[in-house]
């Protein structure tokens, strides 16, 4: 599948002993429901029809010391991967080096939260590089799942915790979070422009 040479898959994002850490200070959060994209015509709005998720902005701006350091951290580590990716794809002439994360945000999916099929590009954004990082693996259901815009077969991506993936965040990567059965689900989302 054209798709799966430009949809990256990196295990071990942080050792076990960062991953446990940080999934305890996640729980500790306090989110909100998750809005839809960046696009004018949505006005940010919640549809849970299209996107039932809740959300925490990592923000390094906060007042929280604990906040602050792993937003740090993540900043440091994403950069490294989708610069990596960068390089790995040969990209460095279209994309240059990845020096600015967009934003990054904590994702926590509870019983029948999903996100329907979608592109993480839009009128109002300037992403380039989309990044989901699975924080845990012991839910049911939660597959993230890319279509392929030219024949419409779909494609899953295993679920590991540690591990993160990356892919171009135009339209030709559509992908969406099937609804969870049991368990919940948190993952770290960032992009890069």
């Amino acid at each position: 599948m054209l798709l799966k040479r430009y949809i990256s898959v990196y295990e071990n994002f942080l050792n076990k002993k960062q991953l446990d850490k940080f999934l305890r200070f996640c729980k500790t959060r306090e989110f909100q429901a998750g809005k839809i994209g960046t696009d004018p015509n949505h006005t940010n709005s919640v549809n849970k029809k299209i996107r039932d998720v809740s959300l925490c902005q990592l923000h390094i701006g906060n007042k929280s010391y604990s906040e602050v350091h792993w937003a740090n951290v993540f900043r440091k580590i994403f950069l490294s991967y989708f610069n990596d990716y960068v390089i790995k794809h040969n990209l460095i002439k279209d994309y240059g080096q990845i020096t600015n994360l967009l934003q990054c945000d904590i994702l926590k999916y509870g019983k029948s939260n999903h996100y329907k099929f979608h592109v993480d590009e839009s009128k109002g954004s300037q992403r380039v590089l989309s990044a989901i990082f699975f924080l845990n693996d012991d839910y049911e259901g939660g597959e993230l799942t890319f279509k392929n815009t030219f024949d419409d077969t779909v494609e899953e991506v295993e679920k590991k915790a540690g591990s993160i993936v990356i892919w171009p965040s135009n339209f030709l990567f559509p992908h969406a979070v099937k609804p969870v059965t049991s368990g919940e689900r948190f993952t770290v989302v960032a992009w890069a422009n």
